[in-house]
């Protein structure tokens, strides 16, 4: 994706407020609003009540998919309880990683009929789909586990959208307080499997603990070379080895 996005700033007014973060935060709102507005005109232009199978690629590729599906998120999770979405709909929003923020949130609320928004909420979500990002089904919670010599899933909510790849969520955990399920620091020292950078992330960063198996086998002769580095050579005089 070649689009650099605005950051989504996801902590409420009040603990931007004491974060003193109010700019960081205005922006991402000023932005969620437009979002919203550009949907309902999607939906609108669509013709209402049914959409065409392309209604949403003009907000995503305007807005991105990651803020697009936040927007939805919120608005489902903001309906009136006398009219509340389909069960899968309910489902889909409280997976995403959303803070209740009542006072503004209404404010990006998208309101259009509530089966157009319920078809623009699957096209999102076929979008995102089709990234092939690292399925849910196949990792574990990082939840009292030890994360040190584990391949580890980077989250979506950690990476910029336009570094939405599985080669981008894969790494190597070397070490760090934070690869201990009972240690104080959070730092996680990683290698990235794909590319060879190495970085701290914090644990939280991590949606979990890749099962191996499901390793892609471009993976497979990376990890292998990180975790059984080669002995670096010797060196004698002049860089010649010693026998």
């Amino acid at each position: 994706m070649e689009n650099e996005f605005p950051l989504i700033y996801r902590y409420t007014h009040d603990e931007a407020v004491r974060r003193d973060e109010l700019l960081l935060w205005r922006e991402s709102f000023k932005e969620n609003v437009c979002c919203a507005r550009a949907i309902e005109k999607a939906i609108r232009d669509g013709g209402g009540e049914h959409i065409p199978p392309d209604c949403a690629k003009g907000v995503t590729e305007d807005y991105g998919i990651k803020r697009t599906m936040y927007v939805l998120a919120k608005s489902v999770c903001n309906l009136d309880p006398k009219v509340r979405a389909g069960r899968g709909m309910e489902e889909w929003s409280s997976s995403i990683d959303v803070l209740p923020d009542p006072e503004h949130d209404m404010y990006f609320d998208v309101d259009a009929a509530r089966p157009a928004v319920e078809e623009f909420i699957g096209q999102v979500r076929q979008a995102y789909e089709a990234l092939g990002l690292i399925d849910k089904s196949q990792y574990t919670p990082l939840s009292g586990v030890d994360l040190n010599g584990k391949v580890l899933v980077l989250s979506p909510d950690t990476l910029k959208e336009e570094y939405w790849t599985p080669k981008a969520q894969l790494w190597y955990a070397q070490g760090g307080f934070g690869c201990s399920p009972n240690a104080r620091g959070r730092a996680v020292l990683a290698t990235c499997i794909d590319d060879g950078e190495t970085v701290f992330w914090n644990r939280q960063d991590f949606d979990g603990v890749l099962d191996e198996k499901y390793l892609p086998d471009w993976a497979k002769e990376k990890l292998q070379e990180l975790r059984n580095p080669a002995p670096e050579p010797s060196q004698g005089m002049g860089g010649m080895e010693m026998k």
